[in-house]
């Protein structure tokens, strides 16, 4: 099976239909290779209503086939870390008789094969017989329309909210739990001191809480642009010290010889 078997306008091969209740069944409750083996008779017996007479004198109605167990065993086979698997018969008659106990077949072996019934097929492969296939009104599939729409909306919102607060949480998660930051203490900020104890981290020189505190103390006395400009110069320069000071000391230097110009020129 390949993507133009399900880019074709039709899909050759025909279809089974399997109910949601198998997974209230027994069947569920098997093996994987029992699973695997339940699909594959579902696939491989008599969909046709009529009757048929093989030369071997059996007759297969829908819902049945006759096989034997290395036939099975070999289209059964499998791939797992690049080997073929391949069931034994002895494999395949006792996973036939477990299907046989929950209920999903009833079989006979014989010298000349093993005639496999499965049990309700009619029932199951009828497509009338599911609740889903019942005629919707046209008020019933705007309620549906609606409805749909509006969990997709909720999704959404839900999605975004949960989104938002995930990421909240995950920046209060990079500050330690211990350090309290104050009421002023912005955003730009914040996101600043992040960055800087990511730093520290990656520089294999963690921030203790005490000395974040500190940090955050300091930092209250100066701008957000004068924070951010020199944690930018310390990364820049792979230092592990932040110098806000120097920076505002920077400012005032040139405001006084702006202000210096600005006298000369009068």
């Amino acid at each position: 099976m390949n993507d133009e078997t399900f880019t074709a306008p039709e899909i050759a091969g025909g279809y089974v239909l399997l109910s949601r209740l198998i997974q209230e069944c027994s069947l569920w409750q098997l093996s994987p290779d029992h699973l695997r083996l339940a699909i594959y008779l579902l696939i491989t017996a008599r969909h046709k209503s009529k009757t048929i007479s093989l030369p071997s004198g059996d007759k297969i109605k829908r819902g049945e086939l006759v096989t034997s167990l290395s036939n099975v065993a070999d289209d059964c086979s499998y791939y797992n870390n690049r080997t073929v698997r391949i069931w034994s018969r002895r494999k395949v008659s006792e996973m036939l008789n477990d299907l046989k106990k929950v209920g999903f077949l009833d079989h006979n072996s014989n010298r000349k094969g093993t005639h496999i019934s499965i049990c309700n097929y009619d029932a199951y492969q009828d497509p009338s017989k599911y609740k889903s296939n019942s005629p919707v009104t046209p008020k019933e599939h705007q309620n549906n329309t609606e409805g749909t729409q509006g969990e997709q909306t909720l999704h959404t919102n839900n999605k975004v909210n949960n989104a938002k607060k995930e990421k909240k949480e995950k920046k209060k998660a990079d500050i330690p739990s211990e350090c309290i930051l104050p009421d002023g203490f912005s955003d730009s900020k914040r996101e600043s001191l992040i960055t800087w104890i990511k730093y520290r981290k990656q520089k294999r020189s963690a921030l203790q809480p005490m000395t974040i505190d500190n940090l955050v103390k300091k930092w209250m006395k100066y701008s957000d642009s004068v924070i951010s400009k020199a944690i930018d110069d310390s990364i820049e320069n792979g230092w592990t010290g932040c110098f806000p000071e120097k920076l505002e000391g920077e400012k005032i230097s040139q405001q006084a010889i702006n202000q210096t110009i600005d006298m000369d020129l009068v």
